[in-house]
C-alpha cells in the first residue's frame, strides 16, 4: 500500500495563486467533471450552486442549469447523463441542456454521495444505504453492500475492478462491492478512468496522483498545496484530460496525466 497525499504537499515552484484567468465561477467548491463523447472541448462543471458548461476546452464558463443545488457526482450512461447530490438524482438526454429528476426502481433514496459508470453499468453510493448497481443503463437499481460509505466520494469502473475513493482514508479497490483492497491514502475527492483499454486512473486530492494499472499502484503528478475537487479524462482521448482546483484553477493534462499544465 503507497503512501498517497496523506498531507498537503507545495512543491517548489509550484504555489498557485487564485486567479480569474479560466474564467471559472466563483463556488466554493467544484465538485465533478464530465467531458462531452463527441467533443473533447465540451466539459459539465458540478459545483455546490448547480451547473456550468464550456466549449472551449475549460476556458471560459455559463451556467448550465441546476441552480442551486450541490451536483457532487456525474456520469453518463449511453446518452444519457447522470447528475447527483444529497437530495438529487436527475438525468438528461440531450447533452446537459435539461433536466429531469428520476426515481429509478430499487434505489431506496436520492442521497447521492457518488456515482460511477462504465457500458450500460452504474453504481451508485447512498447515503446511509450503502453502494447499488444497475446493468441497465440506470433504470432498475439491486443492493451490492450496506458496508459502503459514508465517506466514499468517488467511484470509477476499470475493467472488472470498482475503484472508490474515501474522503479521509484513500483508494479502495473490489471486483464485487464487498471485498476491498486498500490501495493508497489520502483525502480522495474525485476518480477519473481513462487512457488506453481504461487502465489509467487519475485521483483528485491535494494536487493529481496517476495509476497506469487500474488503481493498484499510484505515483503522485501534480503535488499542491490547493486542493482538486473535480478530475475527468475526455473520451475517446486517451492523453487528455482536465482537472479543476478550489482556488479557480483549470488545468489540462495531454500525456495522460502524466504532467499537468495551468491553463490562462
Amino acid at each position: 500500500m503507497r503512501l498517497f497525499f496523506a498531507c498537503a504537499v507545495a512543491a517548489a515552484g509550484l504555489a498557485f495563486a487564485a486567479t480569474s484567468s479560466a474564467a471559472l465561477p466563483r463556488i466554493t467548491q467544484y465538485d465533478a467533471l464530465l467531458v462531452s463523447r463527441t467533443d473533447p472541448a465540451s466539459l459539465l462543471l458540478g459545483t455546490q450552486n448547480g451547473l456550468f458548461r464550456s466549449r472551449d476546452g475549460g476556458r471560459s464558463w455559463s451556467a448550465a442549469g441546476l441552480a442551486g443545488d450541490a451536483v457532487t457526482s456525474l456520469a453518463q450512461v449511453g446518452t444519457t447523463i447522470l447528475a447527483g447530490g444529497h437530495g438529487l438524482l436527475v438525468a438528461s438526454g440531450n447533452g446537459g441542456r435539461t433536466w429531469r429528476s428520476v426515481r429509478p426502481s430499487g434505489l431506496p433514496n436520492q442521497q447521492v454521495d457518488a456515482l460511477g459508470s462504465s457500458g450500460s453499468t452504474v453504481y451508485v453510493v447512498l447515503t446511509g444505504a450503502g453502494l447499488y448497481r444497475s446493468l441497465d443503463n440506470a433504470r432498475t437499481f439491486s443492493s451490492v453492500s450496506l458496508a459502503v460509505g459514508p465517506a466514499i466520494r468517488a467511484l470509477a469502473l476499470s475493467g472488472e475492478q470498482i475503484v472508490a475513493g474515501d474522503v479521509s482514508s484513500g483508494v479502495y479497490l473490489s471486483p464485487n462491492g464487498r471485498d476491498w483492497k486498500h490501495t493508497a491514502r489520502g483525502a480522495i475527492m474525485a476518480l477519473a478512468v481513462g487512457g488506453e483499454h481504461r487502465h489509467g486512473v487519475l485521483a483528485a486530492s491535494w494536487g493529481i496522483a496517476r495509476s497506469s494499472d487500474g488503481g493498484r499502484r499510484w505515483s503522485t503528478a501534480l503535488h499542491s498545496h490547493v486542493r482538486f475537487g473535480a478530475v475527468a479524462w475526455a473520451p475517446g482521448h486517451p492523453s487528455l484530460a482536465y482537472a479543476v482546483a478550489d482556488d479557480r484553477s483549470f488545468w489540462r493534462s495531454t500525456d495522460a496525466g502524466q504532467s499537468w499544465h495551468r491553463l490562462g
